[in-house]
This record gives C-alpha cells, structure tokens and sequence, in this order.
C-alpha cells in the first residue's frame, strides 16, 4: 500500500479504498528495450513505476524524456513508452478503479478517470 501513497491522485484516499486498489493491482517486469504502450492506444490502465526508468519516445526525436517512479505518470498515451533497463510496474484498470469507487464513492479520486 506505501506505492499507492506514493502516487499523487491517491494521497488524499481513505485507507480502505487504498487497499481495495492495491489488491487489485496486477505485477509486471519489463526487460530492456520492451515496449510498454504505444502512442494512440486506448488507455484502459494505468501504470505506476515501482523501480526502473521507462523512455517515452517519439518520432520527430529519438528519446523525447525519460520517466522513473518519481516522476508523475503520463496523462494519456500521446507517444511510445519503453523500458530502458529493468523495469517493475503495477498496473490498475480503470474499470478496477471505478469498481473501487462504486464501493467507497466517498473516495477523493481525479475527475479525468471517469
């Protein structure tokens, strides 16, 4: 639950709702080189930076910027992401997170979820 903490939208949450998230939260690993999303895909997820260094990449620039679990996550997916070493995420769903509202719709979450 400390990750969840870590994320800005989710600071000002009920520890329950937290909770509620964290289990359902899904683990991935991603290698050197893997492509995380693609620009111009629906984002159905969202993903939270554990450990590693992600590049977002875009076609007019190689490398456009690099993002790390200090960083605060991408709005929407508006170019290529891929990971530049070893990289550990958490992803959420949006139809997790609102399932999690349905059940604590006193939850202080960010309005551009919906």
């Amino acid at each position: 639950m400390y990750l969840a903490l870590q994320v800005t939208i989710f600071k000002a949450c009920q520890p329950e709702f937290l909770h509620d998230l964290v289990l359902k939260m899904r683990a991935y690993i991603f290698t050197p080189g893997d492509l995380i999303c693609r620009k111009g895909e629906v984002a159905r997820e969202m993903f939270i930076i554990a450990d590693g260094i992600l590049e977002v990449i875009s076609v007019q620039c190689p490398a456009v910027t690099s993002v790390s679990a200090r960083a605060p996550p991408l709005p929407r997916r508006t170019a290529d992401v891929r990971s530049v070493g070893y990289s550990e995420l958490f992803s959420l769903s949006r139809d997790n997170v609102l399932s999690a509202m349905r059940d604590y719709p006193e939850a202080q979450v960010s309005p551009s979820i919906e």
